[in-house]
């Protein structure tokens, strides 16, 4: 029998928060993930959590503990980022040469939209949904050519380097967005 349209869509809006939650620090490296504590926290079954953090396993961002469960993987070693922050970069320009002739106004409107949600956080020195946003703002550039595995390249990179994806985006998106928005934004760093 085939899996309901509506459980496959829970199951990958699941691991979407999941990954972000991950990627964003809101779980930390070698925290284990309780199939119970992560059903009450996004509100959905066990069953739907099983198949989220089975395809997060796959990504490489959660291992399994043995008989344990599973737990955030740990990150790649510092002697790894530089070249997995070059495969971001790649993967990100790759996908946005791909799909820059085929951005609809919509499109357009939604990466706008995110800019412009990004000015409050960056202003208020919250590092935490800034990442965030800039994190969405990426993953619908990389989502749009609807290339196949491009979107895992770029999970993978970004989730082998999650310490440095949240610097970057407290410090380029920070800067960025004031000089965009033309705001006085206050310090340095």
């Amino acid at each position: 029998m085939a899996t309901p349209l509506f459980a496959q869509g829970l199951r990958e809006l699941l691991a979407v928060r999941l990954r972000f939650a991950i990627l964003l620090g809101r779980f930390r490296e070698l925290e284990d993930l309780h199939q119970n504590n992560v059903s009450a926290l996004f509100g959905v079954s066990r069953t739907t959590v099983q198949q989220g953090l089975i395809q997060l396993k796959q990504e490489g961002l959660v291992e399994s503990t043995g008989n344990c469960g599973l737990r955030v993987t740990s990150q790649a070693s510092e002697a790894h980022h530089e070249f997995l922050w070059e495969l971001r970069r790649a993967v990100e320009v790759y996908a946005l040469r791909h799909c820059i002739d085929r951005l609809t106004a919509c499109d357009l409107a939604r990466l706008y939209e995110l800019v412009e949600r990004m000015k409050a956080p960056c202003v208020q020195r919250d590092y935490v949904a800034l990442a965030e946003l800039e994190a969405a703002f990426q993953c619908t550039i990389v989502e749009k050519p609807r290339l196949p595995g491009l979107l895992t390249i770029w999970t993978l990179a970004v989730g082998a380097i999650r310490s440095l994806f949240r610097e970057s985006c407290r410090i380029g998106t920070y800067r960025a967005l004031g000089a965009i928005a033309g705001a006085d934004v206050p310090g340095e760093f």
